[in-house]
C-alpha cells in the first residue's frame, strides 16, 4: 500500500500526485489553470520544464485528498524534466487536441513514455481529447474509443468554456483513490476550492506519490469548504 489514511484534522486525508502530459499547444496548462484557479488565458502558455499546482477534492463530508498536478511541457528539449516526474505517479493525464490530427497520433507516444519512465504499476491512466470549443479534427467517438480499447477512461473537454473539466479531475480522484484505499467510498468525491500552491521544476520534490499529507497545512490548503 502506497498511501496511508491520516488522522490529523489540519491536514488532508491523502495526497495524489498527478502529471499531465501531450504534445506541445494541447492545452495542458490551460486545463490546470482553469481547474486550480478558474481562469482561461487565451494565447498560449509556454512551460518551461514542469510546474505544480494543488488543489483540494472532499472525499465524502470528512476527508480530502490533495491533487498535486504537474504540468510538463511537450518539447523535446524539456523530455527528460518530464521523464523523471513520472516517478511515484499516482496518475497519468494524456491530452491531446481534437482539431490536431497529430496530437492524436502521439497519444501512443506518451503512453510509452509512462509506461517506461512510471515505476507504479497501479498507475491511473486517462486520455484527455482537449478544446472541443475548435474544429474537430479527431472526433470524439475516435478518441473514446481509441482510449476503451486500451482500458483507460476517456474525457473530452474544452478549458476555454470550462466544460468536463472538474469531472476529469474528479475522475482522477476517484480511480487513484480506489487503487490505494478500496475501503472508502470514492462515489462520493467533491471539488472544493482552497487556497493553491504552485512551483516550478527547479524547487519541486516530484517523487512524492500516494500518500498521506504529512506536510503541515499550509494557506487552508486542506480546508474543505
Amino acid at each position: 500500500m502506497s498511501g496511508n489514511s491520516n488522522n490529523n484534522n489540519n491536514e488532508c486525508d491523502f495526497t495524489f500526485k498527478v502529471v499531465i502530459v501531450g504534445d506541445q499547444t494541447v492545452g495542458k496548462t490551460s486545463l490546470l489553470l482553469r481547474f486550480i484557479d478558474n481562469v482561461f488565458i487565451a494565447e498560449n502558455v509556454t512551460t518551461n520544464g514542469a510546474n505544480m499546482k494543488s488543489r483540494v477534492v472532499a472525499v465524502g463530508k470528512k476527508k480530502s485528498v490533495q491533487l498535486n498536478i504537474m504540468d510538463t511541457c511537450g518539447q523535446e528539449l524539456f523530455r527528460t524534466v518530464s521523464r523523471s516526474i513520472y516517478h511515484n505517479a499516482d496518475a497519468v493525464i494524456v491530452v491531446y487536441d481534437q482539431g490536431n490530427e497529430k496530437s492524436f497520433n502521439n497519444v501512443q507516444f506518451w503512453l510509452r513514455e509512462v509506461d517506461h519512465y512510471s515505476n507504479n504499476p497501479r498507475c491511473h491512466k486517462i486520455i484527455v481529447g482537449n478544446k472541443t470549443d475548435s474544429k474537430l479534427v479527431v472526433t470524439t467517438d475516435t478518441g473514446r474509443a481509441y482510449a476503451t480499447g486500451l482500458g483507460f477512461q476517456f474525457f473530452d473537454t474544452s478549458a476555454k468554456e470550462n466544460s468536463n473539466v472538474d469531472t476529469l479531475f474528479t475522475a482522477v480522484a476517484q480511480g487513484v483513490g480506489q487503487k490505494v484505499h478500496p475501503t472508502e467510498d470514492w462515489n462520493k468525491v467533491r471539488v472544493s476550492r482552497a487556497d493553491s500552491r504552485e512551483g516550478s521544476s527547479s524547487g519541486l520534490n516530484s517523487s512524492g506519490g500516494a500518500q498521506s499529507a504529512n506536510r503541515k497545512k499550509t494557506s487552508g490548503l486542506c480546508a474543505l469548504v
